[in-house]
């Protein structure tokens, strides 16, 4: 489910959601916490998987780790990026249930955790059970950063997929990581950005 805004920019994707037959919802640019939630219930969803927007090159295995964590674990809250070592930003994947997001909803007072949708967990790890889940070491690094957040990481992002996507075909974490490790000097276009500290 593409949780996208109200806003007219987004009617482009919202097109394009419906051409695909994938199922969308539109919702606050602001409060994502309310969009996700308002989604989850208008789909009657348990649990929510959540990949964010800047998220680019998903790799279908990393989320699966979390999801099965999640599932066959008594955990509120999985993640395998807020806490250190965590995978490279990119590859981000969080579970929980869409009855434990709504029961923070009159907790929230910071505007960051309404952006951000799933903060409050870990800002607040003492009241719920959290596991974090830790990659293997070629899939951890601080000076590699796929997630989109800055037309120097569009740069990059577009020179992955140039060169790894031939004929549109499947390409993992590992792949990514391997040629960023032969063309070094590709990490240098967006290495420098100051990063939001969520």
């Amino acid at each position: 489910i593409v949780a996208t805004t109200v806003n007219s920019s987004d009617d482009v994707l919202v097109e394009l959601c419906k051409k695909n037959n994938i199922s969308f919802f539109r919702g606050s640019e602001e409060n994502v916490y309310q969009r996700v939630l308002d989604a989850a219930v208008k789909f009657k969803v348990d649990t929510i998987l959540e990949i964010t927007g800047d998220s680019i090159f998903i790799d279908s295995n990393i989320i699966q780790e979390s999801l099965d964590i999640y599932l066959n674990g008594d955990y509120d809250f999985v993640a395998n990026c807020v806490k250190k070592p965590m995978y490279i930003p990119g590859f981000d994947a969080r579970v929980f249930s869409t009855s434990t997001l709504a029961s923070i909803k009159n907790k929230i007072y910071d505007q960051e955790d309404l952006e951000h949708v799933s903060s409050f967990f870990w800002k607040n790890s003492n009241l719920f059970k959290i596991f974090h889940v830790k990659p293997p070491a070629d899939l951890s690094s601080d000076s590699i950063f796929l997630g989109l957040d800055t037309p120097e990481d569009l740069k990059l992002l577009k020179k992955i997929y140039k060169n790894l996507s031939h004929n549109d075909s499947y390409f993992d974490a590992y792949q990514i990581v391997e040629y960023l490790k032969k063309n070094l000097n590709l990490i240098n276009y967006n290495s420098k950005t100051i990063r939001n500290k969520v």
